[in-house]
């Protein structure tokens, strides 16, 4: 095949509804092999398991549970608070930062100059009266 054909080709895709996937997964359940269904249906194996986890009874995974000791808990709870007041801070200097540049608009547009631009004073440019000694 040449490669404008192969260009011009377009990939199908396919879409399953809702009871197409947990009739899937009831063949699943009743004993149909795993590879067998992802060939079958033109599926991968990650999609197939997401669809194991989501609608089946049978295979869905269990929950983890995490076991951590009295200072690990203290330790991430400080560090929760210290994320929360870090979020704070930063939210508070991203008002005072808005409210500067409002502040700064409302001024040029009283003034009817640009305040931005004509900030300070000129930039230093050197001496003007430059003579080389002897």
């Amino acid at each position: 095949m040449s490669r404008k054909k192969q260009a011009r080709k377009i990939k199908e895709t396919k879409v399953f509804t809702e009871s197409a996937r947990k009739a899937i997964v009831k063949e699943l359940e009743n004993g149909m092999v795993k590879a067998e269904a992802c060939r079958k249906y033109s599926v991968s194996y990650g999609t197939l398991y997401n669809w194991l986890n989501k609608y089946s009874t049978k295979f869905q995974t269990k929950p983890k549970i995490i076991v951590e000791s009295k200072k690990e808990a203290d330790s991430y709870k400080a560090l929760q608070d210290e994320l929360k007041q870090a979020y704070e801070l930063l939210g508070r200097s991203q008002m005072e930062v808005m409210f500067l540049q409002q502040l700064l608009e409302h001024a040029s547009d009283e003034l009817k100059i640009d305040i931005k631009k004509n900030f300070g004073t000129n930039p230093f440019s050197g001496l003007k009266n430059t003579k080389k000694r002897k």
